[in-house]
């Protein structure tokens, strides 16, 4: 699925550009704001997530008029998720736009999400900071040697736990994380590295990971 219209253009009112993440997919994901910036970077962290598109479709909604969301994430198992990324503050007056949207979404066989910054903001300078340090390089000598060290260890154990005892510096720990070589139960500077026995089929729900998770 291709977005429906190209988004980044010159503005002095907002934020737009790419964010560019090779390992996951080679076609860079555009944003309209440092919201929508701070989302794809969450979600590209989730190892199930396998494509994510901006502005990918475009429906007709009976009583409100044509609607695009802001993205589509793809699984490895091809399963779909529509998410409209919102301030809060603005939720309220679009209400019933989304809920009619996500109805319809849902009936196509589509997850359907709202994403605001509450659901961002905890989450955001962890993602920030892995997206960061994935952008570095290491040998392949040197994941190894530091992935034998940490699969050593009695996992779960948080990040912080592992920089202490294997002193393995902090950077490389997100590096592993950005690149999937690690995986982290949950988007945030505590989280516990985990190994594939600890989770359902292997790993934390999307759901959950994004923050939408009902409890």
């Amino acid at each position: 699925m291709k977005q429906v219209r190209k988004l980044v253009h010159r503005s002095p009112h907002r934020r737009v550009g790419y964010v560019v993440c090779t390992h996951v997919q080679s076609e860079p994901i555009e944003y309209e704001s440092r919201l929508e910036r701070d989302f794809v970077r969450i979600a590209l962290l989730h190892p199930s997530i396998r494509r994510i598109v901006a502005q990918p479709i475009q429906i007709d909604i009976p009583g409100f008029g044509r609607y695009t969301p802001d993205y589509l994430l793809l699984d490895k198992n091809a399963q779909r998720y529509i998410v409209e990324v919102k301030s809060s503050v603005f939720v309220d007056k679009y209400e019933d736009k989304i809920s009619a949207a996500k109805h319809q979404f849902d009936q196509n066989g589509m997850k359907f999400f709202l994403i605001t910054d509450q659901h961002i903001e905890k989450r955001k300078q962890f993602a920030s900071l892995v997206h960061r340090y994935s952008q570095s390089y290491y040998s392949s000598s040197a994941r190894t040697e530091v992935m034998e060290k940490i699969n050593s260890l009695r996992l779960p154990a948080s990040v912080n736990e592992i920089v202490g005892r294997l002193s393995i510096p902090i950077e490389f720990i997100y590096y592993l994380i950005g690149h999937r070589y690690l995986q982290i139960d949950a988007c945030n500077e505590n989280g516990l590295i985990i190994d594939d026995k600890g989770q359902e089929n292997g790993e934390v729900s999307i759901e959950r990971w994004i923050g939408v998770a009902t409890r």
